[in-house]
């Protein structure tokens, strides 16, 4: 990322257009994927360089517009995410919980989901059908004490694949 950042300041010093240009382009990136600004960082270098020598001001205003269009339309790149999972990340249980859930930020395909004891074998989960949702619930067979990780593989409504793990331990509670 250092690259890409060095490369958009580049960018800016080359035209000589000013801190607005670098605050709208970062305000813009933000929400665009990094392939993509990586593409945009450098067509815009090949366009500031031209502007230095033809003065065209109005290809660099075609290219800011095509820039703010771009961010506009970011949010619809975005790929799909784990919003929230119970049990939660690195959370720390007294009893075995029943379930696992799930929940992403869009309706996504889960293609893999697995449950292994850490520094053990992995644990058999019932058998799911894949189809589109925002939502997973899964139920667990009995769960001794110890640490354990879901990993989770999705696919996403735009087609880019996604996953994760969720480490969580189970530890009941000490009596004095």
């Amino acid at each position: 990322m250092v690259g890409v950042a060095q490369l958009g300041e580049r960018c800016v010093r080359n035209a000589e257009v000013g801190s607005s240009i670098l605050l709208l382009s970062t305000n813009i990136f933000i929400s665009v994927d990094s392939q993509w600004l990586i593409l945009i960082l450098f067509l815009m270098q090949l366009n500031f360089l031209s502007f230095q020598r033809n003065e065209d001001l109005g290809a660099m205003r075609r290219l800011v517009l095509f820039a703010v269009l771009l961010g506009a339309v970011g949010s619809a790149w975005a790929h799909s995410e784990l919003r929230r999972s119970v049990p939660a990340a690195s959370a720390v249980l007294e009893q075995p919980p029943d379930r696992i859930e799930l929940y992403f930020n869009e309706r996504v395909q889960l293609t893999a989901l697995r449950l292994h004891r850490v520094g053990g074998d992995e644990i058999a989960l019932p058998r799911r059908s894949i189809r589109p949702a925002s939502s997973e619930t899964i139920a667990l067979p009995a769960l001794a004490s110890g640490e354990y990780r879901v990993e989770w593989r999705i696919i996403s409504a735009d087609g880019h694949p996604a996953g994760g793990a969720i480490p969580f331990r189970i530890e009941p509670a000490r009596r004095p």
